[in-house]
C-alpha cells in the first residue's frame, strides 16, 4: 500500500507479496520471502498478544537489529481483548528503538491483520495505546521508513513463534499499575460475569 499522505514515509501492508489462500507451507514460504525482501539492514520487530481462557493476557515483542535481538514481554491488565494485547505489544517496542541510528527501515510484523487495517485508519483512532502508536510512527517516520506487515500466524515462523511464546510467559509477570481496562472490556467483563 502507498504511505499515507500525512505520513509520507510509513506503509501498510495487509498482505504478503501475493495473495494465496493456500495451506501453511505456502503461506510459510510467502511469509519467509516477504521477510527476506526487506532491506539487509532493515530493523525487524515481531509482535504478537496472547490471551488465556482465565482472562490473563500478556504481549511479546521479539527485535532484531542486525546481529542484536531484544526480547520485551509484558502481562496486561486481566481480561484485556486479544486485540488490545496486540497493540500493546507494538506499542512496546519504541522505547527499544531509540537506539536505531542512521536512516533504516524499519519492518513490523504482526499476525494481526485487523491491527493493521485499524491503525491504518489512523484518523480515527480514539484508544490512548493506538494514539500512541501513531504518535511514535510519525515521530519514527523523519528519518526511517515504517512498515507495518501482516505475516500468517501458526506457520513455524522463528521470530513471531518467540513473541507468541514473551506474549504467554507475560501471563506471569505482575501486572503495569497504569494500564487500565477500556471501556468496552469492561462491559464486555460484566456482560460474561453474568451468563
Amino acid at each position: 500500500m502507498n504511505p499515507l499522505k500525512n505520513f509520507p514515509n510509513v506503509f501498510f501492508h495487509e498482505e504478503l507479496l501475493s495473495f494465496s489462500s493456500k495451506k501453511n507451507q505456502h503461506l510459510r514460504q510467502l511469509a519467509l520471502e516477504t521477510i527476506h525482501n526487506t532491506p539487509p539492514d532493515a530493523v525487524h520487530i515481531f509482535t504478537d498478544g496472547s490471551k488465556f481462557d482465565s482472562g490473563n493476557t500478556g504481549s511479546g515483542v521479539v527485535i532484531k537489529n542486525q546481529d542484536v535481538i531484544t526480547k520485551i514481554k509484558r502481562r496486561n491488565p486481566n481480561h484485556s481483548s486479544l486485540f488490545r494485547s496486540e497493540l500493546i505489544a507494538i506499542n512496546a517496542a519504541p522505547e527499544h528503538m531509540m537506539s536505531i541510528k542512521g536512516s533504516r527501515d524499519i519492518w513490523i510484523f504482526t499476525d494481526s491483520k485487523s491491527l493493521i487495517q485499524y491503525l491504518s485508519n489512523w484518523r480515527n483512532i480514539g484508544d490512548r495505546i493506538g494514539l500512541n502508536i501513531i504518535d511514535n510512527v510519525k515521530t519514527f517516520s523523519t528519518h526511517n521508513d515504517i512498515h507495518l506487515q501482516w505475516i500468517p500466524s501458526h506457520v513455524d515462523l522463528c521470530f513471531n513463534n518467540q513473541a507468541d511464546e514473551l506474549a504467554k510467559e507475560g501471563f506471569d509477570d505482575p501486572i503495569d499499575s497504569s494500564d487500565l481496562l477500556t471501556y468496552n472490556e469492561i462491559y464486555s467483563k460484566v456482560k460474561t460475569d453474568r451468563t
